[in-house]
This record gives structure tokens, sequence and C-alpha cells, in this order.
């Protein structure tokens, strides 16, 4: 996806959000603030993005947003289990977000420490009302400025998935 093209939906994604009143907190690893910083780049996000927290290392996902140290290192940090702990952590720690979305995984240039390649990825979302959504990647390349930014375009989109989902029931439960 190209630099446009991602921020093309980072539009449509804030807009959405807020139509909807719906506020929300990233909790990102791999992407280290990217995704935030994209969010934070369109008009709109003041209403819309809570804030975001960077937590690259395994310790600092278990000291800041509360990840078992158990999950992670049985589960390793690129993990389903890991992703959704941080998009808890992250609602836990914003009072006033309304969603958490959570990108972990591994951009390169290596391996990570847990034998996770290149490329592979978890995308979590998890809001305040029980739902949430995951998504695991395996993408192609080894440029780091790419697979993050694929990675980012792959949250957007479980973003926009969830707040369609989301203007759906509030539109049936308002009918």
């Amino acid at each position: 996806m190209n630099g446009t093209a991602i921020v093309d939906k980072a539009q449509v994604v804030i807009a959405r959000a807020q139509q909807l009143g719906v506020r929300v907190v990233t909790a990102e690893s791999c992407t280290a603030g990217a995704l935030a910083t994209l969010l934070s780049d369109i008009p709109g996000a003041g209403e819309v993005l809570e804030g975001g927290f960077i937590c690259y290392a395994k310790s600092f996902k278990n000291e800041v947003l509360a990840v078992d140290e158990k999950t992670l290192e049985q589960e390793t940090a690129v993990s389903r289990k890991v992703a959704l702990a941080l998009t808890q952590g992250a609602l836990d720690l914003s009072r006033r977000a309304d969603i958490a979305l959570a990108v972990t995984g591994v951009c390169g240039p290596k391996e990570d420490e847990d034998g996770n390649p290149i490329g592979k990825a978890w995308i979590a979302l998890r809001d305040r009302i029980g739902g949430e959504a995951y998504v695991e990647l395996q993408l192609p390349g080894d440029s780091t400025g790419q697979l993050r930014g694929e990675m980012m375009r792959a949250a957007l989109d479980v973003l926009e998935e969830h707040l369609r989902a989301f203007e759906s029931v509030t539109r049936t439960a308002g009918a």
C-alpha cells in the first residue's frame, strides 16, 4: 500500500469514528508509535485519538500494559494472546477510550529473540462492550518500512471493519 492510500484509509477511519463519537487508543510494538502518529496527522483526530502506548520490549509490555510474563514466555510477544492482552492493558489505562487497537510483530531486519520470522504480526482490537477482533499476518518482504506500513494498513482495516459493525449495531438499536 502506498503512502497516499494509507493516509486515505486513516482519513476514513477517523471520519467514521468521529461520526460515531468513538475514541481510540493504540498499543504498538513493532510499529513503534507510527500508527498513532498516522492517525494524529488526520484532521479530526483530536476528537478520536485518545493516545498510544509504545511497548517495544517484552519487559515493557509487562511493566506498562500488564501483559503476563508467562504468556510472553509461552506464547512469545508475537501472538494472539499478547495482542489481545495489549488491548486490554491499553483500555485499562485509558479511561476515555472506547476501542483499543494493538499491533505486535517483527519488522526486521532479522527474526526476533523468540524465532518469530520477519513479517509475522498479530493485530488485535478490543472494545469496552465486549467486542474483539484479531488477525494474524505473515507478510512477504524484508523492508522494515514496507512491513510496518502493511501492518498499519491491516490494523486500520480491522478498525474500519469494527467501526462498520459498531455503526450497524447502533443503527439497529436506535431503530
